[in-house]
């Protein structure tokens, strides 16, 4: 619990929630944390809004494109993507939409970011950049500033 509420303190601008057992995102503010004190598997985003407005529309996962089964999770900035409205994510899940899936890792690798793909249908979920990533007590962490 005191992981998850570093987590919110750090990244106060949303959370979003794709649980494991059902495939199902919820959209939530960082402070509803506790709902994360639980015994079902997850991935999940703590969003610190460095590119685009802080609120829903920027709250991981994101739909790719018009592959509304495909959701995309970052860590990191992409510089040149987003815009005042718009996070850089929520831009590149749009474009990868416009990418045949197989060709998905070759691009996300090339950036210096996080990255995490859930595919709803298939129930299955992709790690990228997995070398940035820490593991930790059975968890991937996409960051280490919230073991404080």
């Amino acid at each position: 619990m005191q992981t998850l509420e570093n987590a919110a303190y750090i990244n106060p601008h949303g959370l979003g929630v794709v649980w494991l057992d059902t495939f199902k995102t919820d959209y939530l503010e960082s402070d509803e944390y506790e709902v994360l004190d639980t015994e079902r598997p997850f991935i999940a985003h703590f969003r610190y809004a460095t590119v685009g407005v802080v609120g829903r529309e920027n709250t991981h996962p994101f739909v790719c494109g018009e592959r509304f089964d495909e959701l995309l999770m970052q860590n990191g900035t992409i510089k040149g993507l987003g815009s005042k409205e718009k996070c850089d994510s929520k831009v590149l899940a749009e474009s990868l939409g416009d990418i045949p899936r197989e060709q998905w890792k070759d691009e996300l690798e090339q950036h210096d970011s996080r990255f995490v793909t859930i595919n709803t249908n298939d129930r299955t979920f992709q790690i990228y950049n997995r070398d940035l990533f820490t593991f930790k007590d059975s968890t991937w962490y996409s960051k280490t500033n919230i073991f404080r």
